[in-house]
């Protein structure tokens, strides 16, 4: 799982996550169903729930709205058909700005 959204996003209402999915020699895959959740790095604030369950080459566009600017880590759980899943987590910098 690779995110190829920028690491430092802005905060200007909606916004779409890309993530490339490969298997382990690296051949993309479109059958994983993604879940994501946004946490910020302080306690106190609701998660951001998002999922997508198709991709493209391996690409997935998941719709994603950051509630507050400030550091986040992304969760993403990718889980294939058959049951096996990988997760990974990314740090994100939302600021304020568009």
């Amino acid at each position: 799982i690779e995110l190829l959204s920028p690491t430092t996003q802005a905060m200007n209402g909606d916004n779409v996550l890309q993530l490339r999915v490969t298997d382990a020699d690296g051949a993309p895959v479109d059958d994983a169903t993604l879940a994501l959740i946004g946490d910020m790095t302080h306690a106190g604030m609701v998660p951001v729930l998002a999922e997508a369950d198709s991709g493209e080459n391996g690409l997935y566009l998941v719709p994603f709205t950051w509630t507050m600017a400030g550091d986040w880590i992304v969760s993403v759980r990718a889980t294939l058909p058959d049951g096996a899943w990988r997760e990974e987590q990314f740090d994100v910098s939302v600021n304020s700005g568009t």
